[in-house]
């Protein structure tokens, strides 16, 4: 083989990116999106702690936080939003789901705990008082209970899920925290068989 053909494949392999990467700039052939995620970014809102939570939940202990508020019952989102937990499989005891409340259920302690059991599984109630500034519907929280997306209530139940797992997996646990997260949520699985995987 001459040089002169060498040097022509040299330069070929050289230039080959060039052509590919015009290519997928004009057909939009594996270009990531341009948006990651399909909440909104709400950097203004106040964390957990100083929401008027009832009783005020527990942060530090690794478990993301998926706060709602339902205006009627039946609350739709209850059902949704359980399929979502459901769905995260091996993952779901990362995740803790709260049902907000404007008011104090009026019922006597026992019929208080039966009552939680309305809520679908690993579903808890909590009471608060709605800040004026907040608008939307849903909320996802990081374990230290910052805000990290909110929602409308109309939005899609797959693209929430996706960005659940998303963060999942930008934040992986630890070996201790894994562990002390099984063991805070033993028989906790026994209510989130996985279901079909929806991307």
């Amino acid at each position: 083989m001459s040089n002169r053909v060498k040097l022509l494949l040299l330069l070929g392999l050289l230039m080959a990116p060039v052509p590919a990467a015009l290519a997928m700039w004009y057909w939009q052939i594996g270009i990531p999106e341009a948006r990651v995620a399909h909440g909104e970014l709400v950097p203004d809102i106040p964390p957990l702690s100083q929401w008027a939570l009832t009783p005020a939940p527990a942060l530090q202990d690794g478990r993301w936080h998926l706060l709602y508020r339902c205006t009627s019952e039946p609350c739709d989102l209850d059902d949704s939003l359980w399929r979502l937990h459901r769905t995260l499989g091996r993952d779901a005891p990362r995740l803790q789901r709260w049902q907000l409340s404007g008011t104090q259920p009026q019922s006597e302690p026992a019929e208080s705990a039966a009552g939680e059991n309305t809520l679908p599984p690993g579903g808890q109630r909590l009471v608060w008082q709605a800040p004026a500034a907040l608008t939307q519907d849903i909320w996802l929280a990081d374990p230290q209970g910052n805000i990290v997306l909110a929602y409308g209530a109309d939005s899609s139940i797959k693209d929430i899920l996706r960005d659940v797992r998303y963060l999942f997996r930008r934040n992986p646990l630890s070996s201790m925290q894994a562990e002390t997260l099984a063991l805070q949520s033993a028989g906790h699985n026994s209510h989130f068989q996985p279901e079909e995987r929806h991307e």
